[in-house]
């Protein structure tokens, strides 16, 4: 890895948070970037790896999936004005609409620690 960085085909940075890795780690992190096709990782990527690195064993997927930047779609929810018209007075703006449901949201995950795992009531 020294050599690419010498290369200038490892950034310095994200070099510097990969050189806290133990060697094993570093080989690992080589041979999936050789093997999978990948460049080196970003400085966000390289500081994900060394956390997992100091936290746990750095596996072959788990690197795979950090320098994949494998990321949860955002979720998006997205009401319609007509349905929940029934539940608010007309009167009623979309900032007080939304202050309403997210009142209902804490109230109902409060309500949801103390519930077992599939207990929900309908």
């Amino acid at each position: 890895m020294l050599a690419l960085v010498d290369q200038e085909k490892f950034p310095l940075r994200p070099a510097v948070e990969v050189s806290y890795l133990t060697q094993d780690e570093q080989e690992l992190l080589y041979d999936v970037m050789e093997n999978n096709s990948f460049g080196p990782p970003s400085i966000e990527q390289a500081k994900k790896i060394r956390e997992y690195g100091g936290r746990t064993d750095l596996t072959t997927s788990l690197i795979i999936d950090i320098l994949s930047d494998k990321k949860p779609p955002p979720v998006k929810i997205t009401l319609k004005k007509e349905y929940l018209s029934q539940y608010f007075p007309k009167d009623y703006t979309q900032q007080q609409m939304e202050e309403v449901i997210l009142t209902l949201l804490k109230n109902w995950k409060s309500q949801q620690k103390g519930a077992k795992p599939n207990d929900h009531k309908s």
